[in-house]
């Protein structure tokens, strides 16, 4: 009995080695791909609803080419257009840069009404020339040629994401019921808790941080345009990568106005403050926090912190990261913290 214990015992050990042993090499193979996968794991959990009802009516197969179809063309067309009306307003930056570095930066006329702004700009501009500041800008240019030579590279994370997008659509019932499985058996019931909020915080998370941020800066471009606000692709897709991080896009506004200010006038400028400032508002504090904060029952303070949090640690891809992390440690806390009798009232800080 004790030898066949032993045996057990022993096998049981070597089963545990050899799967740490071929996840980390597992895990070590799809390193520089681990990106696209994860990208390809939240594009995934955002469309299978949709995926669930179109199967409803045709084959999964073909519903999973129909979502990544539409993937292409809400989410990658709209960025391709974007970028591609930045590059046709670079010609402009680059005359505006040589104009100033040949001629010098001239200060607004308009400023003379102020003359303790006027003499403080005149100052500041004689104590740090433009040459000064003009010899870091040929510092970017390895990193434009960069970008450049990576293009390949960015083809291919972009190939890879499409494709463990469709296989994840595609097979998202069969996927699901085995990581059911596998988490019942190592956490019981509380591993399918666990994956059903981990999903419904990525996301709402996608929904209220990137869908709402590309939508404030989408309805900021033609507030930019009516004003005749130069450069307004730029400074629209400026505003909505900003509005992704809580608290940023106020700030970028206000050096856009500052620009409009000095640049066009005060009557642009004003206007495009209060109506891209009232688009801000509703966003970030009607429409965000019941995105987020609702789908986890997060408080919105551990959603800020997630997120800048999974910022500093991941990148972009800490911003779902980041709540996500925060809502399996919260769950875990609430489970603990949970009285053991109905009657008892819940005292957790947390709720």
């Amino acid at each position: 009995m004790d030898t066949y214990n032993s045996v057990a015992i022993r096998q049981q050990r070597c089963k545990v080695a050899m799967v740490i042993g071929v996840a980390m090499a597992t895990l070590y193979l799809l390193w520089p791909f681990l990106t696209p996968l994860v990208w390809s794991a939240v594009l995934g959990l955002m469309f299978i609803p949709l995926q669930r009802r179109l199967e409803n009516y045709i084959s999964p197969v073909i519903s999973a080419s129909v979502c990544v179809l539409l993937i292409c063309l809400v989410i990658l067309n709209p960025l391709a257009l974007l970028v591609s009306e930045i590059f046709s307003e670079l010609p402009s930056l680059h005359a505006l840069y040589l104009s100033v570095t040949q001629g010098g930066l001239h200060i607004p006329e308009m400023l003379h009404r102020f003359p303790k702004v006027y003499n403080y700009t005149e100052s500041f501009v004689s104590r740090h020339p433009i040459s000064e500041i003009s010899s870091h800008i040929p510092g970017l240019a390895p990193h434009v040629m960069l970008i450049t030579h990576r293009f390949g590279e960015i083809l291919e994370g972009v190939s890879i994401t499409l494709l463990s997008t469709f296989f994840i659509l595609a097979y998202h019932q069969s996927l699901s019921d085995q990581f059911d499985r596998v988490l019942d058996y190592f956490l019981g019931k509380t591993g399918g808790e666990l994956a059903e909020k981990i999903v419904s915080s990525v996301r709402g998370t996608v929904t209220g941080l990137v869908a709402v941020g590309l939508a404030e800066g989408v309805l900021s471009f033609p507030v930019l345009l009516f004003t005749h606000t130069p450069h307004p692709a730029i400074l629209a897709f400026i505003i909505g990568v900003m509005a992704m991080i809580p608290m940023m896009a106020p700030i970028c506004l206000a050096g856009i106005s500052c620009y409009m200010f000095a640049t066009v006038g005060a009557k642009p400028a004003i206007i495009d403050a209060v109506a891209i400032m009232a688009i801000l508002f509703i966003g970030d504090h009607f429409v965000r926090p019941s995105l987020i904060g609702g789908t986890n029952k997060l408080p919105f303070m551990l959603v800020i912190l997630g997120i800048f949090g999974g910022l500093h640690a991941f990148g972009i891809l800490g911003l779902f990261i980041g709540p996500a992390f925060f809502t399996v440690a919260i769950q875990l806390w609430r489970m603990v913290a949970k009285p053991k009798t109905e009657e008892t009232q819940d005292y957790s800080v947390v709720n």
